[in-house]
């Protein structure tokens, strides 16, 4: 989950969540708009604070991929959507 969708399902501004993070409102809003993406210290705060819900992929538009389980001989076996 993006971390504006995390801070409005949840009612959360940006000045409350700074709090949280004990960082800047300045600093939680660009991590919001993709201008800056969190160092590491705080994307570690960032999945304890939003319980795993926001986690450090997230902050980076990386298609979603498939996993595939693949046999001895290379065959797919089972594929499961990400």
């Amino acid at each position: 989950m993006k971390l504006p969708e995390y801070l409005a399902q949840h009612e959360i501004s940006t000045k409350t969540f700074a709090g949280f993070m004990d960082t800047t409102e300045e600093a939680v809003r660009l991590w919001i708009v993709g201008q800056r993406i969190p160092r590491k210290n705080f994307m570690e705060d960032i999945a304890r604070v939003t319980r795993g819900a926001v986690q450090p992929n997230d902050f980076y538009d990386i298609p979603e991929t498939e996993k595939q389980t693949v046999d001895a001989t290379g065959d797919t076996i089972d594929t499961i959507a990400n």
